[in-house]
């Protein structure tokens, strides 16, 4: 049984399973891009095309350039959930997850 407390959020939560936790060891840190950065209409134009050309990669079975390429596209548009979503599936895929003060840093609205 696992004992969750998150004193910034309130939730206090207990789990039984740990199936399919991602262990300490393959914690990774990942670019977060700059929550302050307002993106010019090129780079969200780079951004987008820089998520193509990770979704190709993942398809092509080159996940950690995919999860790279990603990386550099949320640098450009760090408000776009939908970066941060494709890049956390590929992650999944890689069975990898990032750190929780990363996570809480960038909670997205």
């Amino acid at each position: 049984l696992v004992r969750c407390l998150d004193s910034s959020s309130g939730i206090n939560a207990e789990y039984g399973d740990n199936s399919g936790v991602i262990e300490g060891e393959d914690l990774m840190e990942l670019p977060m891009g700059d929550e302050e950065k307002i993106p010019s209409e090129e780079e969200v134009d780079k951004a987008n095309t820089l998520r193509g050309d990770a979704m190709r990669a993942g398809s092509g079975g080159e996940v950690e350039e995919a999860v790279k390429l990603l990386g550099e596209a949320i640098s450009l548009n760090p408000h776009s959930a939908v970066l941060y979503a494709k890049r956390a599936q590929m992650l999944l895929r890689l069975k990898k997850a990032i750190t929780l003060p990363e996570m809480r840093r960038r909670r997205l609205n």
